[in-house]
């Protein structure tokens, strides 16, 4: 969907609006001093999506933060001086049905391996 796909369908309030695209899907987008919403009125940040977002590339240049399940479908790779995992349950807190595995890291390439 291009800009040139999206029309006015109908004022919302002062800085917000319901638009469609070329396919006739309705969505609100709405203007917040300088925060930017789609699918809701009250952006509380720079860009507010109500819904799924879908792209080819997402580069974050500071800090991602995952509220939710994290799903990867692919190769996730991690780099950087320093990685660190927290929150971890205590493995005397596992199931007395829980089967264990060892996971290594190559320090050359970083690949995890199950041992």
């Amino acid at each position: 969907m291009s800009a040139e796909d999206l029309q006015v369908a109908a004022p919302l309030s002062g800085t917000a609006q319901y638009v469609k695209d070329s396919e006739g899907n309705t969505t609100i987008l709405a203007l917040s001093k300088t925060n930017v919403g789609i699918g809701t009125t009250t952006p509380s940040v720079a860009l507010e999506v109500a819904g799924m977002i879908k792209c080819q590339t997402l580069n974050v240049n500071g800090t991602l933060t995952v509220v939710g399940a994290l799903n990867v479908t692919g190769t996730l790779a991690i780099s950087g001086a320093q990685t660190t995992i927290t929150n971890i349950t205590d493995v005397r807190s596992a199931p007395t049905t829980a089967v264990f595995q060892t996971l290594l890291v190559d320090k050359n390439t970083g690949k995890l391996y199950a041992a």
